[in-house]
């Protein structure tokens, strides 16, 4: 990265947290928390901080800027000394939700390489440049069909902990993550003392690793119908979803049962809604209608990155700090919001214009906007998008 480019990030971090300081946030106790910081040229990870207050924080963002700032998810009596000696007192319960780059709704629509030596780039799959056999740079751009899939499983995630685990609404927290997908802290005071093997028990639980889907699911004739509570509620939601796009779902249905659901689609739904089987049985066929039900469990899991949960001593980013890896703040969103693109509640930080080069870039849609396609251009762009793409490094400040 070049030194005028640097010089630009650190000024837009200077003044994103002059002007959103009231966006940094640490759980309480902060006194309590590890705190840690990535600094430098070479983003050196420094850890076992302590600060007294939330406002101690923002001072040291101010005055240092590092690259990324994290706070723990458990809570110490020590948080300043190494790990074996800090005393751990209760653990925060917190999940990662990331789109999955194995869902093929996702795609590479956003994926990019750019050659290390002569400055081509291209779109197309490849392992090594195309026009000399060079190394390549690959970019992955925030793409709004896998940052949707990521809001939707957030959605799922949030009904589930509601829904079936009865923790309230009120004790959970979402956060875009500042890259790719969401964070969501779990606050309820029953949560506070789950192990590690409780944790795991949740994770699997979302993930219905283990599910023996006779104990929710009678398939016997006559009385075919799923068990209306917890998981198998889950599973009704989505079996209804699954009749409510059939034609999505060619593995599932023939052309003829296609046409057959869309006329009788309502009344599907409402014996779904009361957890009845037998009508689905009897126009699918029993393969078919089998086929049916084990998509609506495969589309109930709800993944989340083990990593995160499990991990007992683990640094999560701070809400209202700025990612390195995009530049773009970690951020608040709502429930109700999660069905928008997300981006459009970014806050607004950095010069309102700024000149740059951008070699390649897709469309970007953010605060209500949208910019781009880029190639090989000199365009004006927003501050914050300026960073972003100089972060992705397909761009440099002219």
């Amino acid at each position: 990265m070049k030194e005028q480019d640097i010089r630009f990030l650190r000024s837009v971090s200077a003044e994103y947290y002059t002007t959103q300081a009231d966006l940094v946030y640490v759980p309480p106790p902060v006194n309590k928390r590890e705190i840690g910081f990535t600094m430098g040229h070479e983003k050196v990870m420094v850890r076992h901080m302590a600060f007294d207050t939330i406002d101690d924080i923002k001072a040291h963002l101010r005055d240092s800027l590092p690259w990324d700032a994290y706070h723990s998810c458990a809570v110490y009596e020590f948080p300043d000394k190494p790990i074996d000696q800090k005393k751990e007192l209760w653990i925060e319960l917190a999940f990662d939700i990331d789109p999955d780059p194995m869902d093929p709704r996702c795609g590479k629509r956003n994926s990019y390489w750019i050659c290390a030596a002569n400055e081509h780039y291209g779109t197309e799959k490849a392992e090594k440049c195309v026009y000399c056999g060079g190394s390549i740079r690959k970019i992955d751009f925030i793409d709004p069909v896998c940052l949707n899939i990521a809001a939707n499983e957030t959605v799922r995630l949030v009904h589930a902990l509601v829904n079936e685990l009865n923790i309230g609404s009120e004790d959970l927290r979402i956060y875009f993550s500042g890259n790719k997908g969401f964070h969501i802290y779990a606050r309820s005071d029953l949560l506070k003392e789950l192990d590690q093997n409780g944790r795991k028990e949740i994770v699997d639980y979302l993930a219905l690793n283990g599910l023996k889907e006779d104990l929710i699911i009678t398939r016997a004739p006559g009385r075919q119908r799923i068990l209306k509570e917890g998981v198998g509620n889950r599973i009704i939601q989505n079996a209804i979803e699954i009749i409510d796009r059939c034609r999505e779902h060619p593995n599932v249905f023939s052309n003829e049962a296609m046409n057959s659901v869309e006329r009788e689609k309502e009344r599907l739904r409402q014996e779904l809604n009361r957890g009845l089987l037998d009508r689905i049985f009897l126009m699918l066929g029993t393969k078919r209608a089998k086929k049916f039900l084990a998509t609506a469990v495969e589309r109930s899991k709800i993944k989340v990155d083990p990593s995160v949960t499990l991990d007992l001593h683990r640094l999560f980013r701070m809400p209202g700090t700025i990612s390195s890896k995009s530049h773009l703040p970690k951020f608040p969103v709502e429930l109700k919001t999660l069905a928008n693109n997300v981006l459009d509640a970014m806050p607004e930080y950095g010069p309102d214009r700024t000149d740059i080069h951008v070699k390649i870039a897709p469309e970007i849609r953010i605060r209500g906007r949208k910019f781009g396609p880029y190639e090989n251009e000199k365009v004006e762009v927003p501050g914050y998008l300026a960073a972003y793409l100089v972060t992705k490094g397909v761009a440099t400040i002219v």
